[in-house]
Parts: C-alpha cells; sequence; structure tokens
C-alpha cells in the first residue's frame, strides 16, 4: 500500500472521539483484553480484514465492500453526519470500519481498525481504501493512526487521560 503523504491535520473527527470513548467506558485491563485477543484469535472472522491487495480501488469495489459490512453489521451502524462518516462494528473481534458518506472530501474511502497483540502488546492494526480524492484519504488515515496512539497511551498509563 502507498504511504500516505506527510498531511497535517488539526480536527479529531467525532466519530474518533467516540471511539476512545468506547474504550474507556469498557474498563476492561490489559490482562482481560489479551484474553479477550486471544479468544477472538481462535474464532472465525466475519468481515475480511484487508479486501483488496491496493488502496487505491474502483468506486464498485467501495460499493461492493460496503455492502457487504453493512449487511453483516448494520446492527451497530452509527452516523456522524458532521464527520460524514459512517461507522460499523463487530463485536466479536472489536473491528471497526468508518465509511465515507458522499459529503466527505475523500469518498469514496473507508479505513478499517482492530486492536493485536504482538511482541510490543497492544496494537491497533490500521487499512484503508479509497476510489475518490487521494491527498483526502490520507488526511482521514492520518487521523486515524493519532487516535491510535492516544489509544496506546491511554492503555499505557492504565486509562488516564493526561
Amino acid at each position: 500500500m502507498k504511504k500516505p503523504p506527510n498531511v497535517s491535520f488539526h480536527v479529531q473527527p467525532k466519530a474518533a472521539l467516540w471511539a476512545a470513548r468506547e474504550v474507556r467506558r469498557l474498563g476492561v485491563t490489559m490482562k482481560q483484553f489479551r484474553l479477550l485477543l486471544s479468544l477472538v484469535a481462535l474464532s472465525v472472522p466475519a468481515q475480511e480484514f484487508k479486501p483488496f491487495p491496493r488502496a487505491g480501488i474502483t468506486h464498485e469495489q467501495w460499493r461492493t465492500y460496503f455492502n457487504e459490512v453493512k449487511a453483516k453489521h448494520q446492527a451497530s451502524e452509527r452516523q456522524f453526519p458532521s464527520e460524514h462518516l459512517v461507522v460499523f462494528e463487530d463485536p466479536k473481534n472489536y473491528t471497526s470500519w468508518a465509511f465515507t458518506t458522499p459529503d466527505h472530501p475523500a469518498h469514496p474511502a473507508w479505513v478499517t481498525r482492530q486492536p493485536v497483540e504482538d511482541q510490543r502488546g497492544v496494537q491497533i492494526r490500521q487499512i484503508g481504501y479509497f476510489a475518490g480524492n487521494e491527498a483526502e484519504f490520507a488526511k482521514l488515515f492520518k487521523a486515524y493512526l493519532a487516535l491510535n496512539d492516544r489509544m496506546r497511551e491511554e492503555f499505557k498509563s492504565g486509562g488516564q487521560r493526561k
């Protein structure tokens, strides 16, 4: 995947704020979180994490994947009209998908995030796809990378906000 260009992003999306609040709301210890991750690893994933080999896709590929995710996870749908995003979640494997809506500058695009455990501890793996403006997609992608960093710091500090 082509690395997004270095673009500054000054406003945190409301969807990202909601995701951060949800993680804090869970009040899960790292030991509990790791146990949950190991149980998830034993289950069959409900939705393919990396459906395409490259970040640049067609409008039809975006539409097909959006419809698949929506069909499987419609009950979790959350609209963020001011951010021009719709978010779906899979509680079985803690995956979330943030899809742009037509008024978003990066539309059509999406970012998928999922916690995983590796040698360094719990990480958030992230992937994204776009059929619209690549520079605008890079801003969206980078905003979620920044959220991942903040979430990782919160886990390290035991959930205490700085």
